[in-house]
């Protein structure tokens, strides 16, 4: 065991495997399924590639399954599944991007006849608005953590850009970068210590919804912190030990670079950029498992 900010983890932080990688294409901004959600969506800081989200239901599910997004954000894990018929449901607390879901549902429904559950709650309460042993498989991506790098709020973020000697206009263009302009809600970044109770609450809760032998995929990304690398695949796969789950693989996959991974290189700084998969499994036999291939 080991202790960070005061919590008790059943991992080292480096005691994982080198993640095994997968090759997908990227998909920015939805990719081929842009039609089905809101030109607003587009903004939100942490989208999907959804190709990559397709070969995780693949993975974790069969079709008629539900699976659960407990971290929901622009409900594209819910529109994906749908298409590719499974069973939904989002979770999501921002009512912004609550709207986002049920226009995204309806797109869905008026095209392929099919919809999914738009939830309302804090996902940290997971385990008290299912039904227990009621969900098949889960495919989410934790909030973000915030690090140094990261300004509090736009016109701060600005600031950084140009004492950097940036030119804001490589920075801010599109959509996505026209939404640094404003404030971030304040559930898309937590410091690692809310980030850390609030996933041990999650995994907690979807050890009681999951059916045995189901399995749960979080994609995520490790960060730069004080200098350092930020091991959040390490974390999540120790709070997942803690809450009863274990480690059934690792992944990674290519993921674009951020707004701060493509300002930092040109100072010469390289952040993660990759996203890190991390798939639980819901077992209620003891031990150590194998970790399994997409």
């Amino acid at each position: 065991m080991i202790a960070l900010l005061g919590l008790l983890l059943p991992l080292r932080l480096s005691s994982l495997p080198k993640p095994e990688r997968i090759e997908v294409p990227l998909a920015p901004a939805f990719g081929p399924y842009r039609r089905f959600f809101p030109r607003e969506a587009v903004r939100h800081p942490a989208k999907a590639n959804l190709h990559l989200i397709e070969r995780l239901i693949e993975h974790v599910s069969s079709p008629g399954d539900l699976i659960l997004d407990p971290l929901a954000g622009t409900f594209s894990t819910c529109v994906v599944s749908v298409l590719m018929g499974r069973e939904a449901v989002g979770v999501e607390i921002e009512q912004e991007y609550l709207v986002w879901g049920l226009e995204a549902s309806k797109r869905v429904n008026e095209e392929a006849g099919r919809t999914f559950h738009v939830l309302w709650a804090d996902t940290s309460t997971i385990g008290n608005l299912l039904r227990p042993s009621s969900v098949d498989a889960v495919v989410t991506s934790p909030p973000y953590v915030l690090v140094s790098l990261h300004a509090g709020d736009p016109e701060r973020r600005l600031e950084r850009v140009l004492r950097a000697g940036g030119d804001p206009r490589d920075f801010f263009g599109g959509l996505a970068r026209k939404a640094l302009r404003e404030r971030s809600h304040r559930h898309d970044y937590y410091s690692l210590n809310r980030w850390m109770i609030l996933m041990g609450n999650v995994l907690s809760g979807l050890w009681e919804v999951l059916r045995a032998g189901s399995l749960a995929a979080f994609v995520g990304r490790n960060r730069i912190r004080r200098g350092s690398l930020l091991e959040l695949d390490s974390i999540l796969a120790s709070l997942g030990l803690e809450a009863g789950f274990r480690v059934e693989a690792l992944y990674s996959a290519p993921a674009p670079k951020s707004l701060w991974a493509n300002l930092l290189a040109k100072k010469g700084l390289r952040l993660p950029c990759k996203d890190r998969i991390i798939v639980l499994e819901k077992n209620v036999v003891s031990g150590e498992g194998a970790f399994g291939r997409i």
